[in-house]
């Protein structure tokens, strides 16, 4: 089990990855330049004028445009005409992303910077490639979450039953988070979460259907969440509906009332990876209605903004 989980981490950081042009051996770099002021960029000797934009990066208002450049460990040469006609000429040296090897591959092996600002930029006319964090959400910003919590882990204690403790694959939720500061977000999520033993969808004929015994588990949750860079972590409050089918029974349900715990690791613009942990401590259906028994899943999100 833990060799699956890290071959289905390394997976999802890899695709993750995919979407950036920053990947190793890519041919082109998609690079965007923003500008305060009305320009435009003098590349490969064609004028290209800035587009404007609003509430875009950091300014209230802004110019911005993106190069589509050939990878090369040579310089890349650009020019920045500004609204009162004068010209500052930019250097952006490349960055090897594979170091550790003593013969990368020319060329698709280097890196440069993906996100400039001709108009706040040091006077000096070299620019080092550094990386970027991602932009930080404003106060009063939605997000649309829509998330996989494949990988889950279950130990519920089933009235008049042995404790139940299993694993398996596939979930699906929905959320919206509202940031109500610049760092603090609230979510309102609904999950839904199963145990099936394959990681990936499939039919299945079970030949000794009698003698399996399922969980899966359908959750409202609201929390209060901290965002600290790319790293965010939550706590809240969950109402569940746990299902279960045991060998030589029908199935059950029952309703609990707990906390929701969580934290993510953001990847890329919108994909996130995250753990979620959920103790229930509450069961108001069942003669012993005080028990404890949780549910955690690995949960991959995506954040759209909406607002």
């Amino acid at each position: 089990m833990k060799k699956l989980l890290s071959f289905l981490i390394l997976i999802s950081i890899f695709f993750a990855s995919c979407n950036s042009t920053r990947l190793p051996f890519t041919r082109t770099e998609k690079i965007r330049v923003f500008s305060q002021k009305a320009g435009a960029i003098i590349y490969n000797q064609d004028t290209i004028i800035l587009n404007h934009k609003k509430k875009e990066f950091i300014f209230p208002e802004n110019y911005n445009l993106i190069l589509k450049v050939p990878k090369s460990k040579e310089p890349l040469n650009f020019s920045f005409i500004g609204e009162d006609s004068l010209v500052k000429d930019y250097v952006i040296i490349p960055k090897n992303l594979i170091p550790a090897y003593k013969d990368p591959i020319p060329d698709r092996s280097y890196s440069y910077a993906t996100n400039l600002t001709p108009v706040i930029l040091p006077s000096k006319d070299t620019i080092e490639v550094k990386t970027k964090s991602f932009k930080r959400p404003e106060k009063g910003s939605v997000y649309l979450n829509i998330s996989l919590p494949h990988v889950n882990f279950y130990d519920f204690n089933i009235q008049n039953r042995e404790r139940v403790t299993k694993n398996g694959f596939l979930g699906f939720s929905l959320g919206l988070d509202y940031y109500h500061s610049k760092n603090q977000f609230l979510n309102l999520s609904y999950s839904a979460i199963q145990d099936f033993f394959m990681v990936f969808p499939a039919p299945v004929d079970y030949e000794d259907v009698d003698l399996e015994t399922f969980l899966w588990s359908k959750y409202f949750s609201l929390s209060n969440n901290h965002r600290m860079g790319r790293l965010t972590f939550g706590y809240g409050f969950s109402y569940a509906e746990n299902n279960y089918n045991l060998p030589l029974t029908n199935r059950e349900k029952y309703y609990a009332f707990g906390n929701v715990f969580s934290t993510y690791f953001q990847l890329s613009k919108a994909f996130h990876l995250g753990v979620v942990y959920r103790p229930t401590y509450y069961r108001p259906q069942l003669s012993d209605e005080y028990q404890y028994e949780h549910a955690i899943s690995i949960d991959f999100m995506w954040k759209i903004r909406l607002k």
